[in-house]
């Protein structure tokens, strides 16, 4: 069985601009520094200075901060194994988190107990059909009670966990009864970047 998003693969332009922009602040940063040749030049110049430092700190830790491996195409499930790229993983391992409000589709969560995959959407696809159906007692239904989206962060709290989710990175965190159970950043994640919010899968026709 095999799955696929047969979308626009996400543009490179997006990182080649966080580069440059991130060269741009450096040279800032240092032309900042060059202009200082007393201290009474350091209290002269101490805000600008500051609010270059803080841009210049927060663009480097985005820039280097850990990511997964955005995969936006293939997933072939077969011999009880789910393959995607050149990873094998077996469907023993998957776990798949169904959030549901009102006896309604909300979003789905779908990893791997090895931290290798993780797929976050808020599409009702044919994918999470074959898992849920073939594969129940690796699945969980759970009743939605909150949810919030700030930037790339996600936020879902249901009757049985509560779920942290980083669009841009792929890291989650799973709390139970009060206490982190699963926090990870996986080898692989999948989402639509153009849309931050899922990619649905079909099957192939």
């Amino acid at each position: 069985m095999i799955f696929f998003y047969n979308g626009k693969k996400p543009s490179k332009g997006f990182g080649i601009a966080n580069s440059i922009l991130l060269l741009v602040v450096l040279l800032a940063v240092i032309f900042m520094f060059s202009l200082l040749d007393s201290f009474d030049d350091f209290e002269k110049y101490f805000i600008e200075l500051l609010i270059v430092l803080i841009i210049g700190i927060g663009m480097f830790y985005s820039f280097f901060r850990k990511k997964s491996k955005l995969h936006t195409y293939k997933i072939e499930i077969k011999d009880n194994f789910l393959n995607i790229d050149s990873i094998k993983i077996p469907l023993e391992n998957i776990q798949l988190s169904i959030f549901k409000k009102s006896n309604k589709f909300c979003r789905y969560h779908l990893f791997d107990e090895k931290g290798v995959l993780s797929i976050y959407s808020i599409y009702k696809d044919d994918l999470l059909d074959y898992i849920s159906k073939n594969h129940p007692k690796k699945t969980i239904e759970s009743t939605e009670i909150s949810s919030s989206k700030n930037g790339e962060y996600v936020k879902v709290n249901t009757n049985i966990e509560k779920l942290e989710y980083n669009l841009e990175t792929g890291n989650f965190s799973i709390e139970k009864e009060g206490k982190v159970v699963k926090k990870l950043t996986p080898e692989l994640y999948v989402y639509d970047p153009r849309y931050k919010q899922g990619i649905p899968f079909n099957k192939r026709k």
